[in-house]
């Protein structure tokens, strides 16, 4: 029984009710590798802090098997209020090289936890960790989608299509492959 757990923002969010796309890319990569159950806990707008935060908590709970976290822009800010996660788009607090510095750190410290845990850990810069930043050192970046319109819902919704997640999940299953080859 394999047990996948993935966090990120709205590239991971599974609404077909808003935008009719069935199958999101981890739908793709759990059927690759066969996973009996698949959690999700992504939100709309979420920054590295909320996806740190919900892999760290469940996976205290849960003890997945595999974790994927797909990382968001480093300018956003999580927090909570009554409990509820809430976030904004950009920080107020801070200038780039601080958030860039913070995103990292929650990478780092992911890895340290799954490692912890002997979990397997999966991580990618979903998005630009920074607008204009391609070549993050810390995570693979899914940038390549940018170039081609067909994978994205629409010149104005520039979220994965149907095609774009097909394309996402076809690419990190590839990587994991090549990952368990290497090992």
């Amino acid at each position: 029984m394999v047990k996948l757990l993935v966090s990120g923002c709205s590239w991971t969010v599974h609404q077909p009710e808003r935008d009719g796309i069935e199958k999101r890319w981890y739908h793709y990569v759990a059927e690759s590798i066969q996973t009996t159950s698949v959690k999700n806990l992504a939100k709309n707008g979420a920054g590295n802090e909320y996806i740190f935060t919900t892999l760290y908590d469940e996976i205290k709970i849960e003890k997945p098997d595999i974790v994927i976290a797909a990382w968001s822009k480093s300018e956003r800010r999580d927090y909570e209020v009554r409990g509820f996660a809430k976030n904004d788009r950009q920080d107020l607090r801070g200038d780039q090289k601080y958030w860039i510095k913070r995103s990292n750190r929650y990478k780092d410290m992911m890895q340290l936890v799954c490692d912890h845990y002997g979990i397997t850990y999966y991580s990618y810069q979903m998005i630009e960790l920074f607008p204009k930043d391609r070549d993050n050192v810390q995570a693979k970046t899914i940038g390549f989608l940018e170039k081609a319109d067909d994978h994205f819902i629409s010149d104005t919704d520039r979220h994965p299509s149907a095609l774009g997640h097909r394309k996402i999940g076809r690419y990190i299953y590839e990587d994991i492959q090549r990952s368990l080859r290497s090992t």
